[in-house]
């Protein structure tokens, strides 16, 4: 099961997960055909899973509301024609999920697609993860990181600025933190 998120770059962001465990995705590295993402932007702005059959052909699953009049044509000719394991599929997907496959293309794959390892959640971030993910986070928090810098980053601030108020740090040797001690 294939996933995607559009993103404002144009950059590709692609990953693969398996039924059994969706908690671990795969980024994939090869690239999808630029048509083919394309239509899947139409059928998903927000992004969403699609599926590869092992022929290349590109589905995804929308709602009926969705369905062009081509889709509805082609599951007439489909009805017609008595091709009933795909009306099987159809029917399956629709019973279980209120939702229709859509045919979006076909991914002319000449070897299997390479995906990246996966990322193992709770790693541990190094310093350009942890300063790209602060820079995103802190700019829909209106720009305000206060209590996200990392303690040990040098920041460039004037030593003689009248108007900079330094953060207070207590250590255990502070009078004040002692005595709090002595009272618990």
């Amino acid at each position: 099961r294939f996933a995607f998120l559009p993103t404002s770059d144009g950059e590709q962001k692609v990953w693969w997960s398996t039924v059994e465990d969706f908690s671990v995705r795969y980024a994939v590295e090869t690239k999808i055909p630029r048509e083919l993402l394309r239509q899947l932007n139409m059928w998903k702005p927000l992004g969403g899973r699609f599926c590869v059959t092992p022929d290349g052909y590109v589905l995804t699953l929308v709602e009926e509301g969705l369905l062009r009049q081509s889709d509805k044509q082609r599951y007439k000719e489909l009805y017609e024609n008595e091709r009933y394991d795909p009306l099987r599929l159809i029917d399956i997907k629709e019973s279980r999920t209120g939702l229709f496959p859509v045919f979006i293309g076909i991914w002319d794959l000449d070897s299997p697609p390479s995906f990246k390892s996966p990322r193992k959640w709770g790693s541990d971030l190094d310093d350009d993860e942890r300063e790209r993910v602060l820079k995103n986070i802190s700019s829909f928090l209106g720009g305000d990181s206060v209590g996200m810098v990392n303690p040990e980053s040098k920041i460039d601030e004037p030593e003689d600025d009248p108007d900079l108020i330094r953060d207070y740090i207590p250590d255990a040797n502070d009078s004040e933190v002692a005595l709090l001690m002595e009272e618990e």
